[in-house]
């Protein structure tokens, strides 16, 4: 029997435990943002009904935003209430400042035809709750067109209803909007991965350090980015509830990548502190925010 728990210790539980990667911000610190309501100050409005002439363009624009906030890599969680108990890091902002439409010979009541565009210009700040600052506080302009031909009815193709409008210029301009805030944000948050893979270094042939980390092109990494590698610390937490409250870092070092991959990037060592080691599993962030050959 001994023999047996001996096995599944040395064989089964340590292995496991040797290739598990740390994860401590998504586990006690998740990267929350807040979607505060979107507020249309146009005079195009798009109406629930015939029957119903509540304006929906705001909601409508709000939908894109919130979808597209979910697949957006650099947020863990999306707030869509104010009546949460989960507190936020960043609180977005968005005001629909201006909206027009061409629709290519006929007015707005009438369905798009081919050539129609529409314009939009949506005002959207980032606020960093624990910094207490704006990251971004700015207007993003986007262009829609279309290029297919709609119906004949004299039933405009987005004017009532969200059905329509899924399929709209209007629409194409509002994720095209969104989507320049999104790359804005991209560059201001950091950019965090791990240590995946060390290839050590060949002293008689003095060959570096090779080291793959979890960000490749799909994360926006460029040859020559610098990284830190953290250390974790310690965890801190409230004597009386236990709840965790912030984990201490320590900078272990810095590296620079040479060979970008989708999903992963090679890097060497630039620096390292005397008496640290890299290890797998370590924690990195974007150094200084740099964006190379930009």
């Amino acid at each position: 029997m001994k023999k047996i728990t001996f096995f599944l210790i040395v064989f089964v539980i340590l292995p496991l435990s040797a290739f598990s990667v740390p994860n401590y911000t998504m586990k006690y610190f998740p990267n929350a943002v807040y979607l505060k309501q979107v507020v249309n100050d146009t005079t195009l409005t798009i109406y629930k009904s015939r029957e119903w002439p509540e304006d929906i363009f705001a909601k409508l624009v709000y939908k894109d935003f919130y979808q597209l906030l979910k697949r957006f890599k650099r947020f863990d969680k999306v707030i869509y209430s104010d009546k949460t108990e989960d507190k936020p890091d960043y609180i977005i902002t968005c005001t629909i400042t201006q909206a027009e439409y061409k629709g290519g010979g006929t007015d707005i009541f009438v369905g798009e035809i081919k050539g129609a565009s529409a314009y939009v210009e949506l005002e959207i700040s980032l606020y960093d709750v624990k910094h207490d600052t704006y990251l971004i506080d700015d207007l993003f302009k986007g262009v829609g067109r279309t290029v297919r031909l709609s119906s004949h009815s004299h039933d405009p193709t987005w004017k009532y209803g969200d059905k329509g409008y899924r399929k709209s210029s209007l629409r194409v301009a509002v994720l095209n909007a969104i989507k320049s805030f999104l790359n804005e944000v991209d560059k201001k948050l950091p950019l965090e991965g791990y240590i995946a893979e060390i290839r050590q270094t060949d002293k008689q042939y003095k060959i570096e350090d090779e080291i793959a980390i979890t960000l490749g092109k799909k994360d926006g990494v460029k040859k020559g980015m610098q990284f830190l590698v953290l250390k974790m610390d310690e965890l801190i937490t409230h004597p009386v509830t236990g709840k965790p409250l912030q984990i201490t870092e320590k900078i272990k070092g810095v590296i620079e990548v040479y060979e970008v991959l989708e999903n992963i990037s090679w890097a060497h060592i630039v620096s390292l502190k005397k008496g640290e080691k890299i290890k797998i599993g370590d924690r990195i962030r974007r150094y200084k925010n740099t964006y190379p050959n930009d």
